[in-house]
C-alpha cells in the first residue's frame, strides 16, 4: 500500500514537470515553422509609426524649399488601418531600404515637376532715381530792343571832347539771347558792359543821339523736379514774395538765399504789367526787378516774387537789362550838355 502511494506521487509529479516545459497553445501559433527541412525564417518586424514613412529627407533635396505638412498623429491599430497597403509594406523594410527607395523616386522626379527656388534676399529694393533737373522751354518770342540817349547843348559854349559811356545790354541770361549791338556812332573802347562812344563836338542849341539795337530772342522757362538747392531757395520765395517794391523784394530774397547756402542774385530789366508776351511799344515805366538763384547742374534759374513766378516764367515777357546797374556817364568841356535816355521794341 505505501509502495503503491509513492508510485502515483512520482507520476504526479513527473506530469507536472512535463507540463511546465511544453509551450502553450497562444505561444505555438506565433512560433516560426520550419518548413520542408529549411530553418524558419525570422519574423517581420512590427510596422513603424506612419509620420516616419511619410516624412522626406529635407536636407537631400535642395530643390523643394517649402515645408512639409504635419503628419497625422499615431492612432494605434486605427491608424494603422487607414493607411494604403503600400505605405504599409514600406513602413516594414529596414531604413536602408527605404533610403534607396526615396534616393530612386527622387531621380524620377522631372526637373520641372521641382519647386522653384524661393528668393531669400530679404534687402529693400533700391530707391528709383530721382529726376534730373532740366529747363522745360516754350516757343521762342524774337524783338528788337533799342536804347537811346540825346545829348542836347543847352550852353552858350560849344561842348569839346564829348564822350558818352553807355552800359550795353546783359547777355548772360539762359532765357534771353542778343545779337551783336548795332550802333550809329562806333564803340570807340569798351570795359565789361560799358561801351565808350566819342562825339567829338556839341554846338549851342545842338543834339545828337546815340542809338544801339539789339535783335533779342526771349523763351519762356520753367524748372523740371527739384533738389535740395531747389527746396532752399523756394523757401526763401515763400517768405518775401508778395506786394511791395520789386527791387526790395528781390533784395530781400537773394539776402535769404545767401544765409541758407544758396548763390543768387538781383536782375534788372523790363517787363510790362500785363502777364503776355512782351509787346511793341515804349517801354517808360516798364523798369522791373526780380532775381536768379544758380544750379550747378542748368545755371541761373528765374524767381519774380513780385507776380509770383517761381523757377517759371510763363510769358516770353522779362527783358534782361543787367545784373549791377551801372549809369550813362557824360564827359564834355565847355558848354552845357543835357541827356536824356529811353528804351524801347520797336515794329
Amino acid at each position: 500500500m505505501a509502495a503503491r502511494q509513492i508510485l502515483q506521487s512520482i507520476f504526479l509529479l513527473a506530469a507536472v514537470f512535463f507540463l511546465s516545459i511544453l509551450p502553450s497553445t497562444e505561444q505555438a501559433r506565433t512560433l516560426p515553422q520550419a518548413v520542408d527541412g529549411q530553418p524558419p525564417a525570422e519574423s517581420a518586424p512590427l510596422p513603424q509609426q506612419p509620420a516616419l514613412a511619410a516624412a522626406p529627407d529635407q536636407a537631400d533635396d535642395p530643390g523643394e524649399n517649402s515645408l512639409p505638412e504635419p503628419a497625422p498623429e499615431a492612432k494605434g491599430e486605427t491608424a494603422l488601418a487607414e493607411k494604403e497597403p503600400a505605405a504599409l509594406e514600406a513602413d516594414s523594410r529596414p531604413a536602408a531600404a527605404k533610403k534607396g527607395a526615396s534616393e530612386t523616386a527622387k531621380k524620377d522626379v522631372p526637373p520641372a515637376a521641382k519647386a522653384p527656388a524661393l528668393k531669400t534676399d530679404s534687402s529693400p529694393a533700391p530707391a528709383p532715381a530721382p529726376k534730373a533737373l532740366a529747363y522745360r522751354w516754350g516757343s521762342p518770342h524774337q524783338i528788337t530792343f533799342r536804347t537811346e540817349v540825346r545829348l542836347t547843348n543847352s550852353g552858350s559854349e560849344t561842348a569839346e571832347h564829348l564822350w558818352v559811356d553807355l552800359p550795353l545790354l546783359e547777355n548772360r541770361s539762359p532765357y534771353q539771347t542778343n545779337s551783336a549791338p548795332k550802333t550809329n556812332y562806333a564803340i570807340d573802347s569798351s570795359k565789361g558792359r560799358m561801351a565808350s562812344f566819342y562825339l567829338d563836338t556839341l554846338a549851342p542849341g545842338e543834339t545828337k543821339k546815340v542809338t544801339v539795337d539789339y535783335r533779342v530772342t526771349l523763351r519762356p522757362v520753367s524748372l523740371v523736379s527739384t533738389n535740395e538747392v531747389v527746396e532752399k531757395a523756394r523757401q526763401a520765395y515763400q517768405q518775401h514774395a508778395g506786394s511791395g517794391n520789386c527791387r526790395t523784394l528781390a533784395d530781400r530774397f537773394v539776402g535769404r538765399c545767401r544765409e541758407l547756402g544758396v548763390t543768387a542774385r538781383v536782375v534788372n530789366g523790363f517787363t510790362r504789367i500785363q502777364r503776355a508776351t512782351l509787346a511793341t511799344g515804349a517801354l517808360k515805366g516798364c523798369r522791373h526787378s526780380w532775381a536768379e538763384f544758380y544750379l550747378d547742374e542748368l545755371g541761373w534759374v528765374p524767381v519774380d516774387l513780385t507776380f509770383g513766378y517761381f523757377a517759371d516764367l510763363p510769358y516770353a515777357s522779362h527783358l534782361v537789362e543787367c545784373y549791377d546797374d551801372q549809369a550813362v556817364h557824360i564827359n564834355f568841356l565847355g558848354g552845357k550838355v543835357e541827356a536824356v535816355w529811353d528804351n524801347q521794341i520797336l515794329p
